[in-house]
């Protein structure tokens, strides 16, 4: 295999792999969360028996594994059934992907698949298998377009070479699992809502406004939160797919030598609208923005800096997690900073165990995270400085991640409820909370520090005691902020 291509694929690898762990980590810690705020009295001896105030906690992300190992067996044995009905290949699109087996050194199956007017072409693994199913009308232009139809096979050699089949199957578990926990979280708020208007036994408009009124307070906070959470996701599993194919193409020219302009046969001529439409919500990238790409670095990075800004958010929000366990119980009401400090002090001497648990896992969590955005931001700076988008790509880096800080804090449901608390006067909170202010401001900066310094110093491409030093920094700002609080 060319050297070209071979080292594409590897970065493809790469990505995949990253990603396929960071969104994995978010798809399981924030929607157990999520279930494990809503239904923590069901959650506390359901799988395990636990002591302490997280055990609906534990229970909520062995619950998930439990759901996702039960959809990702099911994506396998769905996967398997479609590849049980596939058909054996024509001889010439047979020799074409012995061809770029041998090419490629990658050990691939063909099998066709659909009625005449099928023209899908999708690599799929399950097992120990790679299979590439190949539509009807697609074999057919193996013999009136041969150029088109070899990048075709290439382009999906590539993702097949970088293991996005199994990711994805991965991931589409994830997602199924995740999404199931968001519902049920929201399914609880307004099923026990409608179950206290029962309860009531009458109806009338004083009840009846201030039913409403309990229910949009509870459910209101959380569909915002809730919301933003599916917005982030969809934008990046669009983004993340669009630069799978913006790689697979170059890697696709590399092997066959042909452009994707000459290798493809026109797009069917779209409304304004519908062309808008695919825009937005497509995951598959539009042939001309396939072509630019190939041309052009700037496309591609627009298709992966929603990454950046997903992660921020998520180590925003596992902080925010952490200071609702420490202090959810600190008091009913409005908590001023002396009485965390107190009951901090309190859980230490009671349960020093379970406070250093909870800081120590979230250390830890907001470590991985970042040690996972870090090795991309690094590869991101490298190829970027190379095309002279270097100070461009790293201010935007560094506003994505503050921006996820941001949504992170602003989808709090306890942020909602204390700001309620106090007529909705943002200083008032700050003056309240200046100790979860300046965690949240220490985060922040923090990470787009990383940012800034992942993707300018060449370093740390290389070295991985410098990908580690940098992963760790907004976890040790954290705790020398916290201590300098607390301690």
């Amino acid at each position: 295999m060319d050297a070209e291509p071979n080292s594409q694929i590897s970065i493809m690898r790469g990505e995949s792999i990253r990603r396929a762990v960071l969104l994995g980590l978010i798809l399981w810690v924030i929607p157990s969360l999520i279930l494990a705020s809503s239904w923590s009295d069901y959650l506390l001896d359901l799988i395990l028996v636990l002591g302490g105030p997280v055990p609906h906690i534990v229970n909520a992300l062995v619950l998930w594994v439990c759901v996702f190992g039960l959809a990702y067996a099911g994506r396998v044995a769905w996967v398997s059934r479609v590849l049980h009905k596939g058909r054996p290949v024509s001889v010439p699109v047979a020799d074409v992907v012995a061809s770029l087996s041998e090419q490629t050194r990658i050990n691939l199956e063909s099998q066709g698949f659909g009625s005449l007017d099928e023209d899908g072409l999708e690599a799929v693994s399950v097992g120990t298998r790679s299979v590439l199913r190949i539509g009807t009308r697609r074999e057919l232009e193996c013999l009136r377009q041969p150029d088109a139809f070899r990048f075709g096979v290439a382009h999906e050699f590539a993702h097949i070479g970088s293991g996005d089949p199994r990711t994805e199957e991965f991931l589409s578990a994830a997602y199924f699992a995740g999404s199931l926990f968001v519902i049920a979280a929201i399914g609880r708020i307004v099923f026990f809502s409608i179950a206290d208007l029962i309860e009531l036994g009458q109806l009338n408009i004083e009840l009846a406004t201030m039913w409403l009124g309990n229910l949009a307070g509870a459910l209101i906070p959380n569909l915002v939160a809730f919301g933003l959470l599916i917005m982030l996701f969809l934008a990046e599993r669009r983004s993340s797919r669009r630069l799978r194919e913006f790689r697979a193409d170059a890697i696709a020219m590399s092997l066959t030598g042909h452009d994707l302009a000459d290798a493809s046969a026109p797009n069917q001529e779209l409304s304004r609208s519908s062309r808008f439409l695919s825009r937005v919500f497509s995951t598959h990238p539009e042939r001309v923005d396939r072509s630019k790409a190939l041309h052009s670095f700037r496309v591609v990075l627009r298709a992966d800096q929603i990454l950046f800004l997903l992660q921020s958010y998520f180590s925003a929000t596992v902080l925010e997690m952490s200071l609702q366990l420490l202090f959810v119980m600190a008091t009913p009401n409005i908590s001023t900073f002396d009485v965390r400090l107190q009951h901090l002090v309190t859980m230490m001497d009671r349960t020093p165990v379970t406070v250093w648990a909870i800081i120590g896992i979230a250390f830890a969590v907001i470590a991985l995270s970042q040690f996972l955005i870090v090795d991309r931001m690094a590869q991101v700076g490298r190829e970027a400085g190379s095309t002279g988008l270097g100070i461009r790509l790293v201010g935007t880096a560094m506003l994505l991640a503050m921006l996820g800080g941001v949504f992170a804090l602003s989808s709090s449901q306890a942020f909602y409820w204390q700001l309620s608390q106090v007529g909705w006067d943002i200083v008032q909170w700050a003056e309240n909370e200046p100790d979860r202010l300046l965690l949240h401001l220490a985060m922040l900066s923090s990470s787009a520090a990383v940012s800034f310094g992942a993707m300018v110093t060449p370093v740390v491409a290389d070295r991985l005691v410098a990908r580690l030093a940098l992963a760790f920094f907004p976890s040790i700002v954290l705790l020398l902020v916290g201590l300098a609080f607390y301690g």
